[in-house]
Formats: structure tokens, sequence, C-alpha cells
């Protein structure tokens, strides 16, 4: 294989975790339980069956997920929210980058207007509860 081919089909490959993720959110639009075949349904692209199937197990392994014996199949749900499994990922991106003020840049630059004043309102709000309070 020429190594122009090569790297072009490396490139194709998905990020790390974005199954996952991808699955992830399959699982908290659904709002009830699923298969790994209701999954692969509404994920509606080139993944297969048995790669679904596995990064459901491993979720479960890592109790992100709950799996339920229903019939002969397994259902699957999410054991945590949302928003506090993303902030998990994003606290731990930051805890192994060498550059966390980089990082924190790199993130703000990125955030859309409405995002940034979200930000700033909970910055302020975090302040004011980190400072001593003054007496009257």
């Amino acid at each position: 294989m020429e190594a122009s081919s090569f790297a072009g089909a490396k490139q194709e490959r998905r990020g790390f975790g974005e199954l996952q993720g991808r699955i992830l959110g399959v699982l908290w639009a659904a709002g009830r339980p699923l298969t790994a075949a209701e999954v692969l349904t509404e994920l509606g692209d080139d993944v297969v069956y048995t790669t679904v199937a596995k990064v459901l197990d491993r979720l479960q392994l890592q109790d992100v997920v709950r799996r339920a014996k229903v019939g002969r199949a397994y259902t699957f749900e999410p054991l945590v929210q949302e928003s506090a499994f993303v902030a998990d990922r994003v606290r731990g991106l930051l805890d192994r980058s060498r550059d966390r003020e980089a990082v924190l840049q790199g993130f703000v630059d990125g955030l859309e207007p409405g995002d940034s004043a979200i930000l700033a309102a909970m910055l302020d709000r975090l302040n004011a509860s980190a400072s001593p309070s003054t007496g009257s």
C-alpha cells in the first residue's frame, strides 16, 4: 500500500471517543432503554452492529450505562446525565494537558457569543461566592 493512500485511510477513522459520544447521545435522546440494534438504527451510518454492541458493553463496564436483559436481548440506558459526563470529559482533557492556559484559551476562542455570556455569568457567581463577605 502506498504511503499516501495509507495516510488517507487513517484520516477516515473516527476521533477517540467519537462513536462512544454518538452512542451516548442516542441513549440520552431516547429517554428509554434501547437495544444495540435500536442504537444502530438511530446512528444510521456505516457503523456495524458488533461495534455498537462492543461500545455499549464497554460503557456498561465503566458504569456509564446500565444493561438489562429483556427477552433474548439486552437494553441499555445511561446512568449519568449528559452534562455531567461531558463536563467530566472536559476536565479529564484539561488535566492531561501540559498547558492548561492554552487549552482554556482555545476553548474560550471557540465559544459562540451566547456561550461566552453564560460562561462570564458563571465565573462572576463563582468569584462572588469565593470572595470573603464584607461586613456592613
